[in-house]
């Protein structure tokens, strides 16, 4: 990627990204930026080979940067505050108990009455499965820092890489984070096995080549280690049901659109095995995507709290224990 600040775009037609094929079947046409609203309309396509998903032409490596100002809103830093409730005791508690993580421990009995719950829970927030001294985590594309912020709390030797330069200053010298390195992962080298653990949050769809990037991260993790990542889903109900304006689609910066089953074969491709899919309960992106559709007395009827807290939510868990929510989350290990 680019520097953010480009004055302009040139956009290039490529094969497939995951099998290499060049035959491919129209699925959304003229999409726009609904994110940042810069100009220009995109094509997602199908490869008519292995049904995986692209937008297709795309913005090119050295222009794309157009498409991320440094207003976007991922790279806007947020306060995180210490917890101390109930919940935050319970989680440590968890954690301690049943991934090894040397934190305070509650009597086993609340392990017994609230951990059918909360152990989703903790991997809806990418807690690794396990915990050892001096083990390192590495973030791709980490933003501002706050996941690395949060896991250094909890134990890790954090590492992080970023494109946008304010944020990584702002992971650096605002946070502390001084292992944030600024640039994409093919910029840097690391040895092969130096992590115990990957993290990528919603990125794997922005980069230009996917599969180099899974494979080298499979190369960075030790024999034992793993990689966590969280992707939009092309084949949730949302997509289907929103199309062009379904709120994670968010061309043209997402490249690349998964599927269940494509993200399994793009990750058993480069030698990792998903060990399990949790798929996310994520009421706000109908919203937006109803919003998106211009349908605001949708979006307002659905962001009214009875509505969201008890008709929207029961839907889209319903929607997620059938695969069929906007977003996933792959816990993923060496085969």
């Amino acid at each position: 990627m680019a520097e953010s600040q480009l004055e302009t775009y040139e956009m290039e037609l490529v094969p497939c990204t995951l099998c290499g094929g060049e035959s491919f079947t129209d699925c959304i046409t003229g999409a726009k930026d609904l994110y940042n609203h810069l100009n220009g309309e995109f094509n997602v396509m199908r490869c008519d080979n292995c049904d995986f998903v692209l937008t297709n032409p795309r913005p090119t490596r050295e222009t794309i940067g157009y498409f991320y100002p440094d207003s976007t809103g991922y790279y806007q830093p947020e306060t995180i505050t210490p917890k101390t409730t109930m919940k935050e005791r319970i989680l440590q508690s968890l954690l301690a108990n049943r991934h090894g993580y040397q934190l305070p421990r509650l009597p086993k009995i609340v392990d017994a009455l609230v951990g059918w719950y909360w152990h989703t829970k903790i991997r809806l927030n990418h807690f690794p499965d396990f915990w050892r001294p001096e083990a390192r985590l590495m973030d791709i594309g980490c933003a501002w820092g706050r996941y690395l912020k949060i896991m250094q709390g909890y134990g890790w030797d954090v590492h992080g890489l970023e494109f946008n330069q304010q944020a990584v200053d702002y992971a650096r010298n605002e946070l502390g984070l001084t292992n944030v390195r600024q640039g994409m992962l093919e910029d840097h080298a690391y040895d092969d096995g130096f992590f115990d653990v990957v993290h990528m949050s919603m990125v794997l769809e922005h980069l230009h080549e996917p599969q180099d990037a899974l494979a080298k991260i499979a190369r960075m993790i030790k024999p034992d280690g793993q990689v966590i990542l969280s992707v939009p889903n092309f084949a949730s109900y949302e997509r289907e049901k929103f199309d062009r304006y379904w709120y994670a689609l968010h061309v043209p910066v997402h490249l690349n659109h998964f599927t269940p089953v494509t993200l399994r074969q793009a990750l058993d491709d480069v030698g990792l095995r998903a060990t399990r899919i949790i798929h996310h309960k994520t009421d706000r992106d109908i919203i937006n995507s109803a919003r998106n559709a211009g349908n605001e007395r949708l979006a307002s009827i659905l962001k009214c709290s009875p509505v969201r807290n008890i008709l929207l939510r029961a839907f889209v868990s319903m929607l997620a224990r059938r695969g069929r929510s906007g977003r996933m989350t792959v816990y993923a290990c060496k085969k």
